[in-house]
Protein backbone atom coordinates (compact mmCIF):
# COMPACT_ATOMS: atom_id res chain seq x y z
CA UNK A 1 0.00 0.00 0.00
CA UNK A 2 2.85 2.12 0.99
CA UNK A 3 4.06 2.00 -2.35
CA UNK A 4 1.15 2.96 -4.12
CA UNK A 5 0.46 5.75 -2.33
CA UNK A 6 3.91 6.94 -2.93
CA UNK A 7 4.16 6.55 -6.64
CA UNK A 8 0.63 8.06 -6.92
CA UNK A 9 2.23 11.02 -4.56
CA UNK A 10 -0.84 10.88 -2.61
CA UNK A 11 0.19 12.70 0.78
CA UNK A 12 -2.43 13.49 3.63
CA UNK A 13 -5.10 15.42 1.54
CA UNK A 14 -6.21 12.35 0.20
CA UNK A 15 -8.66 10.21 1.79
CA UNK A 16 -7.23 6.76 2.52
CA UNK A 17 -9.50 3.64 3.42
CA UNK A 18 -9.31 -0.02 3.15
CA UNK A 19 -12.41 -1.77 2.63
CA UNK A 20 -13.40 -5.74 2.35
CA UNK A 21 -14.70 -6.90 -0.76
CA UNK A 22 -18.34 -6.37 0.40
CA UNK A 23 -17.45 -2.62 0.67
CA UNK A 24 -17.47 -2.39 4.60
CA UNK A 25 -14.68 -0.43 5.93
CA UNK A 26 -11.46 -1.71 7.63
CA UNK A 27 -9.20 0.94 8.12
CA UNK A 28 -8.51 4.52 7.29
CA UNK A 29 -6.23 7.74 7.65
CA UNK A 30 -7.22 10.95 9.66
CA UNK A 31 -8.59 12.36 6.55
CA UNK A 32 -11.38 9.77 5.80
CA UNK A 33 -12.79 10.98 9.09
CA UNK A 34 -12.37 14.62 8.79
CA UNK A 35 -13.96 13.94 5.10
CA UNK A 36 -16.88 11.84 6.10
CA UNK A 37 -17.36 13.69 9.71
CA UNK A 38 -17.23 9.92 10.94
CA UNK A 39 -15.15 8.64 14.13
CA UNK A 40 -12.95 5.84 13.06
CA UNK A 41 -14.85 3.53 15.04
CA UNK A 42 -17.71 4.81 13.66
CA UNK A 43 -16.71 4.39 9.63
CA UNK A 44 -15.83 0.34 10.83
CA UNK A 45 -19.47 -0.22 11.31
CA UNK A 46 -20.62 1.33 8.27
CA UNK A 47 -20.50 0.03 4.76
CA UNK A 48 -20.24 2.06 0.74
CA UNK A 49 -23.42 0.51 0.29
CA UNK A 50 -25.34 1.46 3.49
CA UNK A 51 -28.38 3.61 2.84
CA UNK A 52 -27.58 6.96 3.27
CA UNK A 53 -23.93 7.15 2.75
CA UNK A 54 -24.45 7.70 -0.79
CA UNK A 55 -27.45 9.16 -2.82
CA UNK A 56 -29.88 6.55 -4.41
CA UNK A 57 -28.62 7.69 -7.70
CA UNK A 58 -24.42 6.87 -7.26
CA UNK A 59 -25.79 3.33 -6.08
CA UNK A 60 -24.70 1.77 -9.45
CA UNK A 61 -21.65 3.49 -9.63
CA UNK A 62 -20.84 2.42 -5.96
CA UNK A 63 -22.16 -1.65 -7.21
CA UNK A 64 -20.12 -1.26 -10.01
CA UNK A 65 -16.89 -0.58 -8.55
CA UNK A 66 -16.71 -3.07 -5.84
CA UNK A 67 -17.85 -5.56 -8.96
CA UNK A 68 -14.41 -4.60 -10.92
CA UNK A 69 -12.37 -5.25 -8.10
CA UNK A 70 -14.46 -8.25 -7.15
CA UNK A 71 -12.72 -9.50 -10.08
CA UNK A 72 -9.30 -8.35 -9.41
CA UNK A 73 -9.12 -5.23 -11.34
CA UNK A 74 -8.92 -1.28 -10.49
CA UNK A 75 -11.88 1.13 -10.61
CA UNK A 76 -11.91 4.84 -11.28
CA UNK A 77 -11.62 7.36 -10.79
CA UNK A 78 -15.27 7.32 -10.18
CA UNK A 79 -17.21 11.35 -9.70
CA UNK A 80 -19.26 10.48 -6.52
CA UNK A 81 -21.72 12.43 -4.23
CA UNK A 82 -20.72 11.91 -0.55
CA UNK A 83 -23.21 12.50 2.44
CA UNK A 84 -21.42 13.14 5.57
CA UNK A 85 -22.54 12.16 8.87
CA UNK A 86 -23.56 16.31 9.59
CA UNK A 87 -25.87 15.20 6.22
CA UNK A 88 -23.71 17.84 3.98
CA UNK A 89 -23.37 16.56 0.88
CA UNK A 90 -19.60 16.60 -1.18
CA UNK A 91 -18.28 15.71 -4.31
CA UNK A 92 -15.34 13.44 -4.51
CA UNK A 93 -13.39 11.50 -6.87
CA UNK A 94 -12.49 7.87 -5.44
CA UNK A 95 -10.55 5.57 -7.20
CA UNK A 96 -10.19 1.99 -5.89
CA UNK A 97 -7.42 -0.95 -5.85
CA UNK A 98 -7.46 -4.66 -5.29
CA UNK A 99 -4.85 -6.39 -3.20
CA UNK A 100 -4.13 -8.61 -0.28
CA UNK A 101 -4.66 -7.59 3.45
CA UNK A 102 -3.63 -9.67 6.24
CA UNK A 103 -4.37 -12.76 4.06
CA UNK A 104 -8.00 -11.65 2.80
CA UNK A 105 -9.12 -10.00 -0.12
CA UNK A 106 -9.36 -6.13 0.27
CA UNK A 107 -9.84 -2.91 -1.92
CA UNK A 108 -7.48 0.44 -1.07
CA UNK A 109 -9.93 3.42 -1.77
CA UNK A 110 -8.63 6.70 -2.26
CA UNK A 111 -10.75 9.91 -2.67
CA UNK A 112 -10.41 13.54 -3.10
CA UNK A 113 -12.45 16.29 -2.02
CA UNK A 114 -13.50 18.18 -5.14
CA UNK A 115 -16.16 19.79 -4.31
CA UNK A 116 -14.86 23.78 -4.55
CA UNK A 117 -13.02 22.07 -7.74
CA UNK A 118 -17.19 21.43 -9.15
CA UNK A 119 -18.08 24.65 -7.69
CA UNK A 120 -15.82 27.00 -9.31
CA UNK A 121 -16.27 25.23 -12.92
CA UNK A 122 -20.13 25.74 -12.81
CA UNK A 123 -18.92 29.70 -11.79
CA UNK A 124 -17.34 29.63 -15.31
CA UNK A 125 -19.72 27.64 -16.86
CA UNK A 126 -22.66 30.05 -15.43
CA UNK A 127 -20.59 33.47 -15.88
CA UNK A 128 -20.49 32.07 -19.70
CA UNK A 129 -24.18 30.97 -19.95
CA UNK A 130 -24.54 34.24 -19.27
CA UNK A 131 -22.31 35.86 -21.81
CA UNK A 132 -23.84 34.08 -24.10
CA UNK A 133 -27.43 35.09 -23.55
CA UNK A 134 -26.00 38.83 -23.41
CA UNK A 135 -24.63 38.48 -26.95
CA UNK A 136 -28.04 37.08 -27.84
CA UNK A 137 -29.57 40.11 -26.62
CA UNK A 138 -27.09 42.36 -28.22
CA UNK A 139 -28.07 40.53 -31.64
CA UNK A 140 -31.55 41.50 -30.79
CA UNK A 141 -31.23 44.90 -29.60
CA UNK A 142 -29.09 45.52 -32.52
CA UNK A 143 -31.76 44.70 -35.44
CA UNK A 144 -34.12 46.57 -33.12
CA UNK A 145 -32.53 49.72 -33.10
CA UNK A 146 -31.41 49.92 -36.76
CA UNK A 147 -34.51 48.93 -38.03
CA UNK A 148 -36.18 52.45 -37.00
CA UNK A 149 -32.73 54.36 -38.06
CA UNK A 150 -33.20 53.44 -41.53
CA UNK A 151 -36.98 54.61 -41.06
CA UNK A 152 -35.92 58.07 -39.02
CA UNK A 153 -33.12 58.69 -42.00
CA UNK A 154 -35.74 58.56 -44.96
CA UNK A 155 -37.81 60.56 -42.75
CA UNK A 156 -35.29 63.40 -42.35
CA UNK A 157 -34.74 63.92 -46.03
CA UNK A 158 -38.27 65.10 -46.11
CA UNK A 159 -37.34 67.98 -44.15
CA UNK A 160 -35.83 71.36 -45.09
CA UNK A 161 -31.61 70.97 -45.11
CA UNK A 162 -30.71 72.22 -41.70
CA UNK A 163 -33.19 70.58 -40.03
CA UNK A 164 -32.02 67.24 -42.42
CA UNK A 165 -28.54 67.60 -41.22
CA UNK A 166 -28.73 67.99 -37.60
CA UNK A 167 -31.02 64.43 -37.47
CA UNK A 168 -28.37 62.73 -39.55
CA UNK A 169 -25.62 64.06 -37.30
CA UNK A 170 -27.36 62.82 -34.53
CA UNK A 171 -28.26 59.43 -36.27
CA UNK A 172 -24.42 59.22 -37.15
CA UNK A 173 -23.93 58.97 -33.73
CA UNK A 174 -26.54 56.65 -32.46
CA UNK A 175 -24.77 54.38 -35.32
CA UNK A 176 -20.99 54.69 -33.94
CA UNK A 177 -23.27 53.41 -30.63
CA UNK A 178 -24.52 50.40 -32.26
CA UNK A 179 -20.70 49.99 -33.61
CA UNK A 180 -19.29 49.88 -30.88
CA UNK A 181 -21.98 47.04 -29.35
CA UNK A 182 -21.19 45.15 -32.59
CA UNK A 183 -17.30 45.06 -31.67
CA UNK A 184 -18.20 44.51 -28.08
CA UNK A 185 -20.15 41.65 -29.34
CA UNK A 186 -17.76 39.92 -31.52
CA UNK A 187 -15.03 40.12 -28.61
CA UNK A 188 -17.40 38.45 -26.36
CA UNK A 189 -17.86 35.85 -28.72
CA UNK A 190 -13.96 35.37 -28.99
CA UNK A 191 -13.74 35.04 -25.40
CA UNK A 192 -16.72 32.54 -24.87
CA UNK A 193 -14.85 30.81 -27.24
CA UNK A 194 -11.42 30.64 -25.76
CA UNK A 195 -12.79 29.81 -22.60
CA UNK A 196 -14.87 26.96 -24.14
CA UNK A 197 -12.05 25.19 -26.23
CA UNK A 198 -9.15 25.91 -23.86
CA UNK A 199 -11.10 25.35 -20.78
CA UNK A 200 -13.44 23.23 -21.12
CA UNK A 201 -16.31 25.75 -19.49
CA UNK A 202 -19.10 25.01 -21.75
CA UNK A 203 -22.44 27.52 -21.97
CA UNK A 204 -25.12 24.61 -21.83
CA UNK A 205 -27.64 23.54 -18.61
CA UNK A 206 -26.04 20.84 -17.03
Amino acid sequence: IRDLVRSRGLGDVYKRQIFDCSGRFVDGNRVATLMTGFLKEELQCRSLLDPGFFPPENSDSVVSILEKNAQGSPAGPAELVLIRSDSKRIIIELQTFPFRFEDRNSILGIARDITRRRQDEEEKNRAVRQITKNMEHFAILNDEIRNPLQIIMGLASLQDEEVNEKIIRQLQHIDEIINRLDKGYLESQKIRDFLKKHHGISDNER
